[in-house]
């Protein structure tokens, strides 16, 4: 699957695109752990830990459609998607 990370996304992660191997994740929040596992920046830029989403400090796409119009972070995802992250929070 896909990744890309955008505006101070990429930065935070160091890097703007990757390509995972889902291997047993199924899930955007199991892709997330994934991408957040090694990347503590990431995780702070993207993830609320008072209210426990990311719904706060970024917009997550599964294949164009913001996540929030599917089953949120138990979207199921696979090997052919690309995963989007937008910090809400941005420079102009």
């Amino acid at each position: 699957m896909k990744v890309k990370l955008l505006g101070v996304l990429k930065d935070a992660a160091g890097i703007g695109q990757l390509e995972l191997d889902l291997g047993e994740k199924r899930t955007i929040a199991e892709v997330l752990e994934t991408l957040f596992d090694g990347r503590a920046r990431l995780r702070e830029a993207v993830w609320d830990s008072t209210l426990n989403t990311y719904e706060s400090d970024a917009l997550v796409l599964l294949n164009g459609v913001e996540v929030g119009n599917l089953e949120g972070v138990d979207s199921r995802v696979g090997p052919g998607d690309e995963l989007v992250l937008l910090s809400v929070a941005h420079g102009g």
